[in-house]
């Protein structure tokens, strides 16, 4: 297996783990909680403050990149449920045995009647 890197920012220490641990890793130093490198990004020398710098703002630049992918794939899945209830109610109702309670799929529509109207199944299905 090969070996992660986690980083104290505060410290400029790295711990390695297994590519396969799952759990927070503390800083030996100060005990905080180190930040996940992953195993090709490299470790600065503790003494290059300037490299610890770069490394911060690449992170933080990743991150932020991650967030706003996130949001943007949450607005387009929000966006295309919208556009498939609006299809949906659009879509004229089932006047088919039960029309109380109108659905897409005649399977669905057998379904929907008899866990509605379990004690009157012969009023859905006539």
């Amino acid at each position: 297996m090969g070996m992660a890197a986690w980083v104290c920012f505060d410290c400029r220490a790295a711990v390695r783990r297994s590519i396969t641990f799952a759990g927070e890793v503390p800083c030996p130093t100060c005990g905080r909680l180190c930040s996940y490198l992953g195993y090709k990004i490299p470790v600065p020398p503790k003494g290059k403050a300037r490299g610890w710098s770069a490394l911060r703002d690449q992170l933080a630049r990743e991150h932020m990149q991650n967030d706003f992918a996130a949001d943007i794939a949450a607005v387009r899945d929000r966006h295309a449920l919208e556009h498939e209830i609006a299809r949906l109610e659009a879509m004229p109702s089932n006047q088919g045995a039960c029309s109380s309670h109108p659905v897409a799929s005649p399977s669905a529509f057998r379904v929907k009647c008899l866990t509605i109207h379990q004690a009157e199944p012969s009023r859905c299905f006539a």
